[in-house]
């Protein structure tokens, strides 16, 4: 009799941070999940266990500390592995660039704690993929994608390709919760039994070993599951082995799998706009840490990376895949705290290092007051500013110089610029508030100064012939027009009707 191809089973809790209870709950039942695992590591040598996200097993290191060495011992010895992903979340609604911090925190924590991260990203009841994930995880430091659901039929052996060619060895099996309850949670024996048939129905008919995860959300695997999966496979069953991701696809991924490509649509398309109070509140907080890293990077050391690096850690753990659930109110208000607090962090972290970088700009002549421009983008930026400054003088914040209006805008070698007088605000001191044209070299920045002289007066770009010279000479003309002219436009009001006509001079 031919022998039924294996199954691998991954135990694992799916940990839905913010769904089963507040984050407090949440956290507290994911340590009770790494417990029990631990325990059942200890007594069953051939068990295996995976920690889909690394904020669960940050709290636990916290909470347990005396415990945490067990799971030292486990991570080393392969038979635990953990995800390197700091939370589960979307791949279609936050930004690439927070994706990739995603799994760079989350390697992060993992080589600090154990030497080393794993190589395998699992994307468990996630229910679409960007298409251009194999290279974010790829260039991330995975070599492997293990998904949840909403894959194509028989994708579970595949490689999959970004648009820019960068390929990455994929397993979607069947939904991350399905499996489980094909054996009827496997706590008792003769349900099992009983569930055979369907059993094979889903799983028979290939000849090569498949993967599949043995859990759901947030639930505690018994010891009466290891027990009767034994049993099982004592009794001539197709067998169910325990594996991790990493040992999986070390052992029996296939050398040329099938290769699929572009974007696994979202089994849940209202998602983007179920929950108006929390998603558009990402995108602030998203570009808000983006630009204190940005002026970090100018500046030339990490001035507050830990702070910065706990402001990431909460945005990522607020952007969790899950709202509107058992938490209730308490939960959703605590997610939006906490995005709350990452922009919020980030943007006062920005503006200090933007402080220090104006400071140490030197001024071309005295009295000069600099106005700096930051351009966080990867190419040129021309467009109009609006910027403040404040001028005042040696010794009193207000300056003996400073008449009404008297100061011009002059770039860096002292040429002068048009700007527009949007705000003066006097007092003690005179801040200045003005718009004008910026043009600013790419993840850099660029100074403007305001300097206290007078204004050279500019020659007007329009040309007006408001009729008042042909009416001296002919006044009983008709009223003609009035033109208003530059080198581009040509504007004719009616004086008769009030009627426009614009002309373009460069067609």
């Amino acid at each position: 009799m031919q022998e039924k191809a294996v199954v691998y089973l991954i135990p694992f809790a799916h940990l839905d941070l913010f769904w089963a209870g507040s984050r407090e709950e949440c956290l507290s039942r994911g340590a009770e999940v790494i417990l029990t695992a631990l325990r059942l590591l200890e007594t069953y040598p051939d068990y295996r266990f995976m920690i889909e996200a690394v904020n669960f097993l940050e709290y636990f290191k916290e909470a347990y500390p005396d415990d945490f060495q067990r799971v030292e011992k486990f991570i080393k010895s392969g038979r635990l592995e953990v995800i390197p992903v700091r939370a589960i979340l979307y791949t279609q609604l936050p930004s690439g660039e927070t994706l990739v911090r995603n799994y760079l925190s989350g390697r992060e924590s993992c080589e600090k704690w154990f030497g080393f991260s794993g190589k395998t990203a699992s994307l468990s009841d996630i229910p679409g993929v960007t298409p251009q994930l194999p290279q974010i995880a790829r260039k991330s430091g995975f070599t492997a994608l293990l998904l949840s659901h909403g894959t194509p039929p028989h994708t579970d052996r595949v490689c999959y390709t970004a648009p820019d060619g960068t390929e990455i060895a994929t397993y979607a099996p069947i939904h991350y919760g399905r499996c489980r309850r094909l054996f009827g949670e496997a706590e008792e024996y003769e349900t099992m039994c009983a569930n055979e048939t369907q059993i094979e129905q889903e799983l028979g008919g290939v000849d090569y070993p498949q993967l599949c995860q043995f859990g759901t959300d947030l639930c505690v695997i018994p010891e009466q599951v290891v027990e009767n999966f034994h049993r099982w496979n004592a009794k001539g069953h197709r067998p169910f082995l325990f594996s991790t991701p990493e040992e999986y696809f070390r052992r029996d991924f296939p050398e040329n799998p099938r290769r699929i490509s572009g974007e696994i649509p979202s089994l849940w398309p209202n998602v983007e706009s179920s929950w108006p109070d929390l998603w558009p509140q990402d995108l602030p907080a998203e570009n808000a840490m983006f630009y204190a890293e940005f002026f970090e990077a100018l500046r030339g050391f990490p001035h507050p990376r830990e702070i910065l690096k706990h402001a990431w850690n909460s945005l990522l753990d607020s952007m969790d895949h899950n709202q509107n659930g058992i938490g209730g109110e308490c939960a959703d208000t605590e997610k939006k705290e906490m995005k709350l607090h990452a922009r919020l962090t980030a943007e006062r972290l920005a503006r200090e290092s933007a402080m220090i970088l104006a400071a140490r700009i030197p001024a071309p002549r005295k009295n000069c007051f600099p106005l700096v421009i930051f351009n966080r983008l990867s190419w040129r930026r021309k467009e109009l500013v609006r910027a403040r400054t404040s001028l005042y003088g040696p010794g009193t914040a207000k300056h003996p110089l400073l008449k009404e209006n008297n100061f011009r805008l002059i770039d860096e070698e002292g040429n002068e610029h048009p700007f527009r007088l949007v705000r003066h605000l006097r007092k003690v001191a005179d801040s200045i508030e003005g718009e004008f044209s910026a043009e600013v070299p790419a993840f850099g920045c660029r100074a403007w100064f305001l300097e206290i002289a007078e204004r050279t007066p500019e020659p007007s770009p329009f040309r007006i012939d408001d009729g008042d010279s042909r009416d001296r000479l002919y006044p009983n003309a008709p009223a003609g027009e009035t033109v208003v002219e530059s080198p581009f436009l040509r504007l004719t009001i009616d004086r008769v009707t009030g009627r426009l006509t614009l002309f373009d001079k460069q067609e």
